[in-house]
């Protein structure tokens, strides 16, 4: 069985996530989307006493409403056979996320995201990277006005490092099996290092991990990745971009974490993160 968590707000962007969540279902053959609304309580008066708004009751009544509504919009668009659960609960979605997946049996996430100069702020699409930092579940982030089409190409971000210890071998190949796509592997590779043994070996590592899978390597000199990626993506036609955030500090690569989160705001594509 798979099974999608899509977190809402009930937002436009949250609701154009549900909607890709709902095409990427129906590719994967998905069984089932948990819609998951978390709600906290707000804090009002004077700070020092902590007083807190105490009518949960009332918080819940209307995200339970919210998903019902949503849940009816979501199925009135597909004629595929995929249950849509409602999830309704108080808690702090960023930081109980992987709770939250292994509760409903999540294999992915979907979450929206706002460009980086807009002006609209909404809960979900300010808490998307935080939750790309702590998931260990792939987390797919959907662009404001990125519609669904079926991935036939892919793009996989890849600096050609540690690729024993920081590719996630086995999402990756689920991933690449349930779509079964093209993957250009993309290296922004200023100083030629695949040209030198250690390169090379990697290069090795990395082809064993793709074995099964049509991919060819692309690289770049080019210092605005985040333009390069997506004039690449157009002549191409990608699809998708994966990228593997890496937590060991500042480096000089493309996926150092404030480079990732500059492709999640950039990029016109969904961007699907998965951590080694």
């Amino acid at each position: 069985m798979k099974t999608i968590l899509v977190p809402t707000d009930f937002s436009p962007v949250a609701k154009n996530a549900a909607e890709y969540a709902l095409g990427f279902a129906r590719q994967i053959s998905a069984d089932k989307i948990v819609l998951y609304h978390a709600y906290q309580p707000s804090a009002v008066g004077d700070p020092l006493l902590a007083v807190t708004i105490t009518d949960f009751e009332t918080m819940k009544k209307a995200g339970e409403d919210g998903l019902a509504a949503e849940r009816d919009r979501l199925l009135s668009l597909t004629s595929a056979n995929i249950a849509v659960d409602l999830v309704c609960e108080m808690h702090f979605l960023v930081q109980e996320i992987d709770e939250i997946c292994q509760r409903v049996g999540a294999n992915y996430i979907v979450m929206g995201i706002t460009g980086g100069g807009a002006l609209e702020e909404t809960l979900i699409g300010s808490n998307t990277l935080a939750v790309s930092k702590h998931t260990k579940v792939p987390l797919i982030i959907v662009p404001a006005n990125a519609k669904y089409q079926n991935i036939h190409e892919v793009m996989m971000m890849s600096d050609l490092k540690d690729i024993a210890t920081t590719t996630p071998e086995m999402p990756l190949r689920t991933l690449l099996d349930d779509i079964q796509p093209k993957v250009f592997v993309m290296n922004f590779d200023p100083e030629f290092r695949r040209n030198t043994d250690e390169g090379k070996v990697e290069s090795m590592l990395l082809d064993n991990i793709m074995r099964d899978y049509p991919h060819e390597y692309v690289f770049s000199l080019r210092e605005d990745f985040s333009d390069a990626i997506n004039e690449f993506a157009v002549e191409h036609e990608v699809d998708m971009v994966i990228t593997f955030p890496k937590k060991h500090g500042w480096f000089e690569s493309l996926l150092h974490p404030s480079h990732t989160k500059e492709l999640a705001f950039h990029s016109e594509l969904p961007v699907m993160v998965m951590h080694g």
